[in-house]
């Protein structure tokens, strides 16, 4: 069977709710790469809240320093600053409570684009 490609978010009609799941570290990991790219797609697989291989991948986006700025000071409407919560999902996983700490994630549901762009990120 192949694994789903599919953007999942947490959106409305005017936003789109990105995450940053990991050290920021790792965005620096190709410097001079990164740096001529405006724009970076990688399709990764989702994982359960016990860290297993789902059959779907997510897009993982992320933005050349030529952006940056239009990022932080037009696109960013709000911060939010989830550590506190995934700190208890993970404490309820870790007590076998997994069903609670599923309701707890942010809700997320595919997120539709036009088809040209659809094509260009290899979505299907």
């Amino acid at each position: 069977m192949t694994a789903l490609r599919e953007i999942r978010a947490d959106h409305d009609d005017r936003t789109i709710v990105p995450y940053q799941a990991y050290p920021p570290v790792l965005t620096t990991a190709h410097p001079d790469e990164l740096a001529r790219a405006e724009v970076h797609v990688q399709w990764d697989p989702e994982r359960s809240l016990r860290g297993a291989a789902l059959n779907h991948y997510s897009i993982q986006v992320g933005i050349g320093r030529s952006l940056i700025r239009t990022f932080a000071e037009e696109w960013v409407t709000d911060l939010t600053d989830l550590t506190p919560q995934v700190q208890r999902i993970a404490a309820l996983v870790r007590g076998g409570q997994s069903a609670k700490a599923q309701r707890l994630l942010p809700p997320e549901r595919p997120y539709r684009l036009p088809a040209g762009t659809a094509r260009r990120l290899d979505l299907g």
